[in-house]
Protein backbone atom coordinates (compact mmCIF):
# COMPACT_ATOMS: atom_id res chain seq x y z
CA UNK A 1 0.00 0.00 0.00
CA UNK A 2 1.67 3.34 -0.97
CA UNK A 3 0.58 6.24 0.90
CA UNK A 4 1.52 9.66 2.07
CA UNK A 5 0.12 12.16 5.02
CA UNK A 6 1.07 15.90 5.62
CA UNK A 7 -0.08 17.87 8.85
CA UNK A 8 0.73 19.06 12.20
CA UNK A 9 2.57 16.79 14.61
CA UNK A 10 1.99 17.26 18.61
CA UNK A 11 3.68 15.41 21.14
CA UNK A 12 3.99 15.52 25.47
CA UNK A 13 4.94 12.99 28.01
CA UNK A 14 5.29 12.27 31.30
CA UNK A 15 8.70 13.97 31.58
CA UNK A 16 10.01 17.15 32.11
CA UNK A 17 10.78 19.60 29.36
CA UNK A 18 12.61 18.63 27.69
CA UNK A 19 12.17 14.60 26.81
CA UNK A 20 15.63 12.79 27.39
CA UNK A 21 14.33 9.91 24.96
CA UNK A 22 14.53 12.60 22.09
CA UNK A 23 18.61 12.79 22.54
CA UNK A 24 18.77 8.59 22.47
CA UNK A 25 19.49 5.92 25.16
CA UNK A 26 18.16 8.02 28.55
CA UNK A 27 16.94 7.81 31.75
CA UNK A 28 12.95 8.82 31.93
CA UNK A 29 12.25 11.35 34.77
CA UNK A 30 10.13 9.01 36.38
CA UNK A 31 11.89 5.71 35.64
CA UNK A 32 9.48 5.25 33.16
CA UNK A 33 7.63 7.03 29.89
CA UNK A 34 4.36 7.82 28.78
CA UNK A 35 3.51 9.88 26.05
CA UNK A 36 0.91 10.88 23.65
CA UNK A 37 1.67 11.91 19.80
CA UNK A 38 -1.46 13.66 17.66
CA UNK A 39 -1.38 13.64 13.85
CA UNK A 40 -4.01 16.10 12.47
CA UNK A 41 -3.52 14.97 8.95
CA UNK A 42 -3.97 17.81 6.62
CA UNK A 43 -3.55 15.92 3.45
CA UNK A 44 -3.10 12.28 3.00
CA UNK A 45 -3.77 9.22 0.50
CA UNK A 46 -3.47 5.79 0.79
CA UNK A 47 -4.16 3.82 -2.70
CA UNK A 48 -6.59 6.78 -3.48
CA UNK A 49 -8.10 6.90 -0.34
CA UNK A 50 -8.20 9.88 1.06
CA UNK A 51 -7.11 10.66 4.65
CA UNK A 52 -7.35 14.27 4.58
CA UNK A 53 -8.70 16.09 7.71
CA UNK A 54 -8.82 12.82 10.45
CA UNK A 55 -6.49 12.90 13.59
CA UNK A 56 -5.04 9.94 14.88
CA UNK A 57 -3.51 9.62 18.45
CA UNK A 58 -0.98 7.08 19.95
CA UNK A 59 -0.46 6.86 23.20
CA UNK A 60 2.51 4.81 24.59
CA UNK A 61 4.13 3.28 27.76
CA UNK A 62 7.52 1.76 28.21
CA UNK A 63 8.91 0.23 31.45
CA UNK A 64 11.97 2.65 30.64
CA UNK A 65 12.57 4.82 28.05
CA UNK A 66 11.25 5.27 24.67
CA UNK A 67 14.70 3.88 22.78
CA UNK A 68 14.67 0.48 25.51
CA UNK A 69 11.42 -0.71 24.12
CA UNK A 70 9.22 -3.23 25.14
CA UNK A 71 6.29 -0.61 25.05
CA UNK A 72 2.75 -0.56 25.05
CA UNK A 73 0.83 1.14 22.48
CA UNK A 74 -2.42 2.00 20.73
CA UNK A 75 -4.22 4.62 18.47
CA UNK A 76 -7.20 6.28 19.20
CA UNK A 77 -8.81 7.29 15.36
CA UNK A 78 -11.27 10.29 14.92
CA UNK A 79 -14.73 9.32 15.01
CA UNK A 80 -15.61 10.55 11.56
CA UNK A 81 -13.28 8.52 9.83
CA UNK A 82 -15.26 5.42 7.64
CA UNK A 83 -14.21 1.10 8.94
CA UNK A 84 -11.83 1.48 5.59
CA UNK A 85 -10.30 4.68 6.64
CA UNK A 86 -9.56 3.42 10.66
CA UNK A 87 -8.37 0.36 8.65
CA UNK A 88 -5.91 2.04 6.71
CA UNK A 89 -4.62 4.80 9.83
CA UNK A 90 -4.63 1.90 12.05
CA UNK A 91 -2.39 -0.27 9.80
CA UNK A 92 -0.23 2.66 9.10
CA UNK A 93 0.12 4.07 12.60
CA UNK A 94 1.24 0.27 13.99
CA UNK A 95 4.49 0.21 11.68
CA UNK A 96 2.58 -1.96 9.32
CA UNK A 97 3.12 -0.19 6.33
CA UNK A 98 6.56 1.35 6.28
CA UNK A 99 7.51 4.74 6.97
CA UNK A 100 8.49 6.64 10.08
CA UNK A 101 5.71 4.31 12.64
CA UNK A 102 7.86 0.78 11.27
CA UNK A 103 10.70 2.27 13.37
CA UNK A 104 8.25 3.21 16.24
CA UNK A 105 6.63 0.05 16.22
CA UNK A 106 10.21 -1.63 16.94
CA UNK A 107 9.88 -0.02 20.49
CA UNK A 108 5.96 -1.23 20.69
CA UNK A 109 6.06 -5.29 21.80
CA UNK A 110 1.99 -5.15 22.44
CA UNK A 111 -0.02 -2.82 20.38
CA UNK A 112 -3.62 -2.72 21.90
CA UNK A 113 -6.49 -2.98 19.03
CA UNK A 114 -7.14 0.44 17.73
CA UNK A 115 -10.08 2.52 19.25
CA UNK A 116 -12.57 5.09 18.40
CA UNK A 117 -12.99 7.87 19.92
CA UNK A 118 -14.37 12.06 18.99
CA UNK A 119 -11.35 13.91 18.81
CA UNK A 120 -11.30 17.84 19.54
CA UNK A 121 -8.42 20.00 17.70
CA UNK A 122 -7.99 23.53 18.49
CA UNK A 123 -5.54 26.54 17.54
CA UNK A 124 -6.52 29.21 20.22
CA UNK A 125 -4.04 31.75 19.87
CA UNK A 126 -1.39 29.12 18.48
CA UNK A 127 -1.55 27.24 21.77
CA UNK A 128 -2.93 23.76 20.57
CA UNK A 129 -4.90 21.47 22.72
CA UNK A 130 -7.01 18.22 21.59
CA UNK A 131 -9.17 16.23 23.74
CA UNK A 132 -10.17 12.45 23.75
CA UNK A 133 -13.38 12.10 24.32
CA UNK A 134 -13.42 9.91 27.79
CA UNK A 135 -9.36 8.83 27.06
CA UNK A 136 -7.21 12.26 27.87
CA UNK A 137 -6.43 15.79 26.86
CA UNK A 138 -3.77 17.44 25.74
CA UNK A 139 -2.58 21.10 25.54
CA UNK A 140 0.63 22.90 24.43
CA UNK A 141 2.13 26.27 25.02
CA UNK A 142 4.97 27.42 22.64
CA UNK A 143 7.84 28.41 24.15
CA UNK A 144 9.02 31.92 22.59
CA UNK A 145 11.72 34.21 23.32
CA UNK A 146 11.78 37.92 24.07
CA UNK A 147 11.25 38.28 20.58
CA UNK A 148 8.81 36.36 20.23
CA UNK A 149 10.60 33.64 18.12
CA UNK A 150 10.16 29.84 18.88
CA UNK A 151 12.54 28.11 20.54
CA UNK A 152 13.49 25.43 18.25
CA UNK A 153 15.47 21.68 18.52
CA UNK A 154 17.08 20.08 15.36
CA UNK A 155 18.61 16.74 14.75
CA UNK A 156 18.02 15.33 18.18
CA UNK A 157 18.41 11.26 17.54
CA UNK A 158 14.71 10.48 17.72
CA UNK A 159 13.47 13.21 15.40
CA UNK A 160 15.28 11.42 12.65
CA UNK A 161 13.07 8.02 13.67
CA UNK A 162 9.96 10.40 12.78
CA UNK A 163 11.42 12.11 9.89
CA UNK A 164 11.04 15.18 11.43
CA UNK A 165 13.38 18.06 10.60
CA UNK A 166 12.33 20.71 13.39
CA UNK A 167 10.48 20.70 15.98
CA UNK A 168 9.34 23.60 18.45
CA UNK A 169 9.77 23.41 22.26
CA UNK A 170 6.54 23.77 24.20
CA UNK A 171 5.49 23.62 28.18
CA UNK A 172 2.62 20.57 28.26
CA UNK A 173 1.26 21.35 31.54
CA UNK A 174 -2.01 20.14 31.79
CA UNK A 175 -1.92 17.10 29.37
CA UNK A 176 -3.02 13.99 30.91
CA UNK A 177 -4.43 10.60 29.70
CA UNK A 178 -6.27 7.39 30.83
CA UNK A 179 -6.71 5.13 28.52
CA UNK A 180 -8.18 1.12 29.34
CA UNK A 181 -5.37 -0.89 29.49
CA UNK A 182 -2.69 1.70 29.99
CA UNK A 183 -0.75 3.59 32.65
CA UNK A 184 -2.54 6.94 33.52
CA UNK A 185 -0.18 9.96 33.59
CA UNK A 186 0.21 13.40 33.31
CA UNK A 187 2.77 15.11 31.67
CA UNK A 188 5.87 16.46 33.69
CA UNK A 189 5.60 19.58 31.35
CA UNK A 190 7.34 18.42 28.36
CA UNK A 191 6.01 18.80 24.89
CA UNK A 192 6.48 19.65 21.12
CA UNK A 193 4.95 21.37 17.76
CA UNK A 194 5.67 20.44 14.72
CA UNK A 195 4.92 19.48 10.98
CA UNK A 196 5.42 16.31 9.36
CA UNK A 197 5.24 15.07 5.79
CA UNK A 198 5.74 11.46 4.77
CA UNK A 199 5.16 8.45 2.91
CA UNK A 200 5.99 5.19 1.99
Amino acid sequence: MAWTMRGRFMESCSCKLWCPCWLGPAEADRGWCSAAIVMAIEEGTADGLDLSGLTVVFLGDWPKDFVSGNGTGRVFIDETASAEQRRVLEAICTGQQGGPWAVVGGVISQWLPAQTARIDVRWDDHRPSVTVEGIGELHLDPLRDESGRGVEVRGAAAMAAFELEVMELARGDGTRFAAPEMRAWESGGEGEVTTFNWSA
